[in-house]
This record gives structure tokens, sequence and C-alpha cells, in this order.
């Protein structure tokens, strides 16, 4: 809900509710997110105006306007030893200036905050942590597919070798449940077939709930990630989630799944961010029966849009 103060203010500047989004490039989960919440907006009464505008929202870099309030969000900053790429330095420079530049700024996690004031310093202006959110179409509620199986594990992400697919699978491998099947989303590398493992490729976005809500539980093991939209989508819509406790979705999935440490404790400094320790396939196997068990209800209308738009708008207009 709205507190009383900010609905004045929306009242009192009914006028001056244009914004500029900018999310950056081509990045898969700021535009998939960037486009949620601009939806969101309009149906607050913001209006989106890449000319015109009082508040300038950007993610993860941009151009800083003067007398506008620019707000800054920021996921993470590159830090893989290896600079697979580009160089680090040169990679990290627009976000360093945008961090010293912008009014507000926006972290995606308490693990990304952390990880800026590591690197960057502290930020001495007002910020928020405020985690990305999904429509109410991600519910537990509604048609879902059939799978196979008597139960069903499902991961879903854009796989790269940080998301450590391959070790979701040697855990499930290691699991050897004959009534128990493992979805994979997503455009994967060649991966042998295995006769409870299906490969469904790239699902669009409006059709993910279908999938998510056929399965009993969500598996996520990447190893540094920040705040993933897949985790959201799969909480929203009733899973319980295994995932690692390095990272950000130890945030996201509270007591609404299983937290496990496969390795030790991340200290932010630089690491081969695409060469990550490898879990144990008997530690996973041993989280996924685990998780498996699991008869409690994932109920979390906290990471529905709605809400999280709101809190954009709050933060506006402190």
């Amino acid at each position: 809900m709205l507190t009383e103060s900010i609905k004045r203010k929306l009242d009192h500047y009914s006028n001056h509710r244009r914004y500029y989004l900018n999310a950056c490039g081509d990045k898969l989960g700021p535009n998939i997110f960037g486009k949620r919440l601009k939806s969101e907006l309009k149906k607050l009464g913001w209006i989106y105006d890449p000319k015109v505008f009082d508040y300038n929202l950007a993610f993860i870099t941009g151009t800083y306007y003067p007398n506008k309030v620019n707000i800054l969000r920021l996921d993470g900053l590159y830090f893989d030893t290896e600079h697979t790429l580009g160089d680090n330095t040169q990679l990290n420079a627009p976000l360093k200036k945008a961090y010293a530049e912008f009014d507000k700024i926006i972290f995606q996690s308490e693990f990304s905050r952390k990880m800026f004031f590591e690197h960057f310093g502290y930020a001495d202006k007002p910020h928020r942590i405020i985690y990305n959110g999904v429509p109410e179409t991600f519910s537990p509620a509604g048609a879902k597919y059939k799978y196979p199986f008597g139960k069903t594990l499902i991961c879903s992400a854009k796989w790269r070798a940080h998301k450590r697919l391959a070790a979701i699978i040697e855990g499930f491998k290691r699991l050897k449940m004959a009534d128990v099947g493992l979805v994979v989303l997503g455009e994967t590398p060649p991966v042998g077939p295995h006769k409870n493992i299906i490969f469904l490729n790239e699902i669009p976005q409006h059709k993910l709930p279908f999938y998510l809500r056929g399965a009993d539980a969500f598996v996520h093991l990447c190893w540094l990630d920040c705040c993933p939209n897949s985790v959201i989508e799969a909480l929203a819509c009733g899973l319980p989630v295994l995932c690692n406790h390095n990272g950000g979705t130890k945030e996201l999935v509270k007591d609404s799944g299983i937290i496990m440490e496969f390795e030790e404790t991340y200290n932010f400094r630089p690491v081969t961010l695409y060469k990550p320790p490898m879990p144990d396939p008997r530690l996973v196997a041993r989280g996924m029966a685990a998780l498996l068990e699991w008869n409690k209800p994932v109920i979390r209308p906290d990471l529905y849009i709605d809400r999280v738009a709101k809190q954009y708008v709050e933060f506006f207009l402190e």
C-alpha cells in the first residue's frame, strides 16, 4: 500500500509523473523486468516519455540529466579475473561514473549492495534494496503442463558456465529415483540424453507459468547471482527452491526452499566467474531429495510487480 504522504505527493505532482527508463543494452534480465515495470507504472498513472520527463531511471548505467531526479538501478559489476567479456576496468568505468553521479540508487539485493560498497565505496546518498517482481500470471493457480513423472524438478536460465547446469544434471543423476524427472528450460549446450530429463529449450515469457506450475520444485545452483528473475518466477508459481548460499538468491528464497553451502562463502573479490567451483553431486542430490519432500505451501505475493512498482514510486518521491 502507498503511504498517505506518498498519495498526497502523487496528487500534488499529478502533472509531473513523466519518466524515462533506460533498460541498458540487450541484456535479457533487465529488459524483461523493465517491460514489466513500465506496464505496472502505467497502471499507477505514470507516463513514459523519453523526451520530456521529471524522473530518469537508468538500469546499470546511463546519462545523468541535470534538474531531473536521477535514479540508478544496479545489478552487479564485472569481476571476472579472465576478463571474458572484456577488460573489467573499462567495463566498470561507466558503472562507477553513474554510481558517483546519480541522485539515488536501487540495488537489486543486499548481495548487490555489498558488492558495490566493496568495490566503489559506500553510497552516501539515498539508496534502497528493491527486488524484482513478476506479473500475477505467475501464480500457483491456473493450467499446468502434465509431465510424465511422479514428481518433477525444473530449472530455467540463460545457460552459461556460472549457472552450473552440469552440476544440476550430475546431482540429478545421483538422485536415482525412477519416478522423478528433471525439466530444463532455456537453450542448453549439448548434453547427453537421459530417460528422466526433458529439454524444452526457450519458452516464451507468457507461457512460462504453464510449464512452471506443472513441476513440484525448482533448482537454481548459479554460483553468484544478484537477483535472478527465474527464481522469482518459480516462487511466484508456488514452487519451493533449492539454491546456493552465495549471491542474492537466498534473499529471495528465504524460508520458501532449501539453501545449501556448496562451496566457500564468496568474499567479493575477483574470481574466474565462468570457471566456477563445482558442487559435490552427492550434496546436490541430497538437496533435491529434501526439496521433493517439501510439504509447506509457497505463497509469495511480495514478489508481484504491483508491489514492486509501488516501492519504486515511493523511492522516486521520497
